[in-house]
């Protein structure tokens, strides 16, 4: 039987994944080896060969801090995949560990194809450096127009691929949330499933949100796996909340880009908080300073560029976003009341880009007529 083996590290990273595993096993039945949370284990017959669950991070600062973390899973991945041999190797996000670990394994003798769904973005990178990512793959599955040339240009074959959450049929609301505040207009806070987002970003929204409960009811949405470290930040701030069934909001405050695209469905003007370190800042202007760049991403103003995927897939700043706590998170929210027909005009743009037809579904088949593999026996 085929052996498949995976590389993830956070749950919107194993979400994308079932999509592309279910659509080879319409071809090819497998066997499948994961580094995983267990998320993936729930929704798809697999063996977990490393718990990736603790990871992922947001960031050079973040990442650095996790660096001993990394090298120990490198290693004992790396020695671990040499006794699988698999057929193929998937490589899902992740970007700076997942190149590190694909060029380990070529370097020990691995062959197999790799192919990489949701490789780094190119923003901030030289051809050079566009390149040297590629070097190990064999196969890219990108989820956006603006990564198309970056990866074609490096000689591999590359695809445009549609994000299988847009595709998703599972609404968000009704659904269940931790609320606090008197007021009428109903403003949804939507933490992300990775650990920074919820740690790091969270207690920073609530801060401003917080000031503001005598004239909105805060509804927060614990999607994913990390709803107790909701509470203790919760406990910590002395927040009382209820729980409550919400059919909709008003505008949503959004911490994850999983989520923002989530939004984007329901059609909620929302504002994207990511609340980036300032050495992490400094790094990425630096890099964008950079001449003969594969692609710079939009202005936000005269002090940095776009982070917000929906700004930089229209190539404007439109949505509001914040990174820094200096920039004020509740002018950015009252902004997104004030301007919503102009922000749901905006999302059907989006929509519309992310929905045309160059983007291709049928994975399964991408993966079999581009790699150098034949269908193996069942037995």
């Amino acid at each position: 039987m085929l052996k498949i083996a995976i590389f993830t590290a956070e749950r919107s990273a194993e979400e994308i994944s079932l999509n592309l595993l279910r659509s080879i096993e319409k071809i090819q039945p497998f066997k499948l080896y994961a580094a995983s949370s267990s998320f993936l284990a729930e929704n798809i017959d697999c063996e977990i060969i490393y718990d990736t669950s603790n990871l992922s991070a947001i960031g050079l600062v973040k990442s650095l801090q996790k660096t001993l973390l990394v090298a120990n899973y490198i290693k004992t991945i790396t020695e671990k995949i040499k006794e699988i041999n698999p057929d193929i190797l998937i490589f899902v996000d992740f970007g700076g560990t997942n190149v590190r670990l694909a060029k380990k394994m070529r370097s020990i003798g691995i062959k197999s194809p790799f192919v990489y769904l949701f490789p780094p973005g190119p923003w901030g990178k030289t051809q050079d450096e566009m390149n040297n990512i590629a070097q190990p793959f064999d196969l890219f599955l990108v989820p956006y127009k603006f990564y198309l040339d970056a990866y074609k240009n490096t000689g591999k074959k590359t695809f445009l691929i549609k994000n299988p959450i847009l595709d998703d049929n599972n609404k968000i609301f009704p659904a269940r949330s931790l609320s606090f505040g008197k007021g009428k207009v109903n403003i949804g806070i939507f933490p992300g499933s990775r650990s920074q987002e919820v740690d790091w970003i969270l207690p920073f929204v609530l801060d401003e949100c917080l000031q503001k409960q005598t004239d909105f009811t805060f509804n927060i949405f614990p999607f994913g796996p990390l709803e107790k470290n909701i509470f203790k930040i919760l406990i910590s701030k002395r927040v009382n909340v209820e729980e409550k069934t919400i059919k909709r909001v008003e505008a949503a405050i959004v911490t994850s880009g999983t989520m923002v695209l989530r939004i984007l469905k329901e059609r909620i003007p929302f504002v994207g908080v990511y609340r980036i370190h300032p050495w992490d800042f400094f790094f990425y202007k630096k890099k964008l300073e950079k001449s003969n760049q594969v692609f710079t991403p939009p202005k936000y103003n005269e002090k940095r560029i776009c982070f917000l995927l929906p700004n930089i897939l229209l190539g404007e700043n439109i949505f509001p976003e914040v990174l820094f706590p200096y920039e004020k998170m509740w002018n950015k929210v009252e902004y997104s009341l004030k301007n919503r027909v102009m922000l749901l005009s905006a999302t059907e743009k989006v929509m519309n880009e992310l929905n045309d037809e160059s983007y291709q579904k049928d994975l399964g088949a991408i993966i079999f007529t581009n790699i150098n593999i034949k269908p193996q026996p069942l037995f």
